[in-house]
């Protein structure tokens, strides 16, 4: 029997760079190992992708591109015979045959674990897999091993290169086991049975084998760091050998050693593997067969716009939880699962959910299912997609994802000729993945966004085709001394007919052109989000709710005429006959063309102690403004009435960063008299860029930090043009480099 410091002191010959960290002396090992340079693609997979020119093989290339991550060069080439054996042969698919043709002709290298990045052709992490399985080499016929991976084409590549490798070949007999439905099987049982009896010494499973019923082994190695791990079933028998837990980290990864680090600090006693191998009850009503216990991307799924992460039904039970966690409802008691049997055998599920939650339904029910999970998957996955559509399942709730995003945020721009004339790179400003995955999205739902600035400025609506996550106040500025503080609330989604949806095209595009004074062109499905107007003196600050889960129904409040009346007409007399002036002026934007791009003017106030007949004090060379006009513009009529009183205003200025104070004012504030929904407008262009820097340091934060720090000092770091009156520069300067530091530290 190898001992714990034999291990050891192998390990550490095997790369003296890399040293191993304990938990426990006895029983667990962090064995960490340096990760090696990238390869994008190997050369049979390049010419391979050339072949498959209508993409009809992309799975496949997933697949073997997370192949070549975890097990390297040789194990991706070899999944390429792999698939040639498995798949049939379509003589009438000539991308197909040309692609067989290719691997069969190819000569594959087979493992070679050197000590050289350069000269190796698995991945650092495999070799140390190796190395280990290696150390147990002296139990002989008692050594039982069990590997977690997380994907399947990686469990099936690894089984098969560990036949090639000559430190292992010799006493390795393994198998790959990726669902629980093989196991389910006559040809599992046996499979389990040529485990218990030696014929086979090692399990590499996947996630998705929830439980697995087998002896004690000798070592359980996680090869990668899953969230929802394997149950191990055994019975305890006297005299049993020991046991090792050996995880396998990245040395420069700071989420491996987060995850790790819950579990550092807790020694690993021997009742603790009632957690890791069971001593648990087996799970009754056939819950651990599934359906979706496969490595393929499930068909149905909520994707999550900000983050870009998927929720399918096989995670759907533990958001669910997580959702119902952090909600809390002193005034539910009810359990929120129930399961029942039908006659023919087949289960159903119900959720309850919090009544508190105004969804419009407290229960939800799957349909029949041959298993209680997927039961369960099925209602829950129900239950989640209710909350997303209601806007309360924000991305926090969604199941992290594996897959690295850095590489999306890192677009070069350029072709290679330029780049190598100046030797600079250019790199294109990321922007919230939100806006580019939904811009298309054809619905009749909408989610609105209240934004109101202060109590003499009308509110408007942002409409979007996703619900927004949860977005903090923030200040635009009118000077430098001088800000608004911007709230914003999620209201309940609004459904609204082709119709409706046309007047807020028309509606927005209309409000675009007249803050800009361009001939802004756009169709439905290129805007980004609709504006929308809201009924005067319809919402009250005061009477928002502050509650992060309410959502108030505003679909009463869309001021639907105006919407109207600005898409159908660019502009409207000032005064009609029988009107009140007073009432005219009201919530009215002057301009003083018929045309659409001219100068604009804000109403200052009604002079009734001028007529266009008064002295004109700034030219003396006409006795009067009427005069002043005939001079200046061209076929002047005349008024129909000449002692009217005259309108003073002050001119619009063109668009300004409000996120940047400027030490001059645009725009006093006591001349504002009236709730002018243009007034409240002029704001947005800066609101709504605020609105995608917030989106997309939540999706960085997501992304890089698993949400793990600030996102008021992330956005702060990311985002100061208002650093020079909110904060200080230099605090966020070195709050910028702490964090770069952070992302890319060579220290764990």
């Amino acid at each position: 029997m190898v001992s714990m410091q034999v291990l050891v002191n192998l390990l550490q010959r095997s790369n003296n760079s890399c040293i191993p960290e304990f938990s426990d002396p006895d029983n667990r090992l962090v064995v960490t190992y340096e990760n090696g340079t990238p390869i994008q693609d190997t050369l049979l997979s390049i010419q391979l992708m050339e072949l498959d020119v209508q993409n009809h093989f992309q799975h496949q290339f997933r697949d073997t591109k997370r192949v070549l991550k975890a097990l390297g060069s040789s194990a991706s080439n070899l999944f390429w015979r792999h698939w040639m054996e498995s798949t049939e042969k379509d003589l009438h698919m000539h991308t197909k045959t040309a692609m067989l043709k290719l691997i069969e002709s190819w000569t594959f290298d087979m493992p070679s674990l050197s000590s050289s990045y350069s000269s190796s052709n698995v991945s650092p992490q495999f070799t140390k897999l190796a190395k280990i399985l290696q150390s147990f080499e002296p139990h002989g016929a008692d050594f039982r091993g069990i590997i977690v991976v997380e994907r399947r084409s990686v469990a099936v590549m690894m089984a098969e290169l560990l036949c090639y490798v000559d430190e292992t070949s010799d006493f390795i007999r393994a198998v790959a086991v990726t669902s629980s439905k093989t196991l389910d099987s006559n040809s599992g049982k046996k499979l389990l049975g040529q485990f218990i009896s030696g014929e086979l010494n090692l399990l590499i499973v996947t996630e998705h084998v929830k439980v697995l019923h087998v002896g004690r082994p000798s070592v359980l190695i996680w090869y990668d760091l899953v969230d929802d791990p394997p149950r191990f079933c055994y019975q305890s028998q006297p005299g049993e050998r020991r046991y090792y837990v050996i995880h396998l980290a990245e040395t420069a990864n700071e989420k491996h050693r987060i995850r790790l680090s819950l579990q550092d600090n807790v020694p690993l006693k021997d009742e603790d593997f009632d957690i890791l191998f069971g001593k648990c009850r087996e799970e009754s009503n056939g819950s651990s067969t599934s359906s979706e216990d496969t490595d393929d991307d499930e068909t149905t799924f909520i994707q999550d716009p900000i983050t870009g992460k998927r929720l399918g039904p096989r995670d759907a039970k533990k958001a669910l939880i997580r959702f119902l966690q952090e909600y809390h409802d002193d005034k539910n008691h009810r359990p929120i699962i129930t399961l029942s049997e039908d006659s023919t055998g087949r289960y159903l599920c119900r959720v309850d959910l919090p009544s508190s939650l105004e969804l419009g339904v407290i229960s939800v029910w799957g349909t029949p299912q041959p298993s209680a999970t997927q039961a369960e998957r099925e209602a829950c996955f129900i239950a989640c997609q209710a909350l997303y559509e209601r806007g309360l399942f924000d991305y926090e709730f969604f199941p992290p994802t594996h897959d690295s995003f850095q590489d999306d945020y890192i677009k070069e721009g350029g072709n290679l000729s330029a780049i190598a004339a100046s030797g600079m790179r250019r790199y294109e400003r990321a922007v919230p993945l939100c806006w580019s995955t939904t811009v298309s999205a054809k619905t009749n739902k909408l989610y609105p966004l209240l934004v109101t600035l202060a109590s003499w400025l009308s509110p408007v609506l942002i409409l979007t085709r996703f619900p927004l996550p949860e977005i903090p106040c923030f200040s635009v500025f009118s000077s430098a001394d001088y800000h608004y503080s911007v709230r914003c609330l999620r209201c309940a989604p609004v459904v609204i007919n082709e119709e409706q949806l046309g007047l807020l095209h028309r509606y927005t595009l209309r409000l675009a052109r007249a803050l800009t004074n361009r001939e802004l062109v756009f169709s439905t499905h290129e805007l980004l989000y609709f504006f929308s107007p809201v009924c005067n003196t319809s919402v009250k600050m005061e009477e928002l709710p502050e509650n992060k889960w309410s959502r108030p129904d505003i679909s009463s409040r869309i001021d639907w005429n105006a919407i109207k009346l600005a898409a159908e007409q660019l502009f409207t007399p000032l005064v009609q006959e029988g009107s009140n002036l007073d009432e005219a002026l009201i919530d009215a934007v002057i301009q003083d063309r018929w045309v659409e791009f001219t100068n604009r003017y804000n109403l200052v106030g009604i002079r009734s102690d001028l007529t266009p007949l008064s002295k004109n004090p700034e030219s003396p060379d006409e006795p009067s403004f009427m005069e002043f006009c005939k001079t200046r513009r061209k076929n002047f009529d005349g008024l129909k009435d000449e002692s009217q009183p005259m309108i003073e205003a002050s001119i619009i200025p063109p668009l300004v960063d409000l996120l940047n104070p400027i030490p001059k004012p645009y725009r006093d504030r006591a001349e504002v008299t009236d709730k002018v929904n243009f007034r409240t407008a002029q704001f947005l262009p800066s609101i709504t860029h605020r609105l995608s820097d917030i989106l997309l340091a939540k999706q960085l934060n997501d992304n890089f930090f698993e949400n793990r720090i600030s996102q008021h000092h992330l956005f702060e770091a990311l985002f100061p043009p208002s650093a020079e009156t909110e904060s200080s520069y230099e605090r966020l300067e070195l709050l910028g480099k702490q964090y770069t530091l952070f992302m890319f530290s060579p220290f764990p």
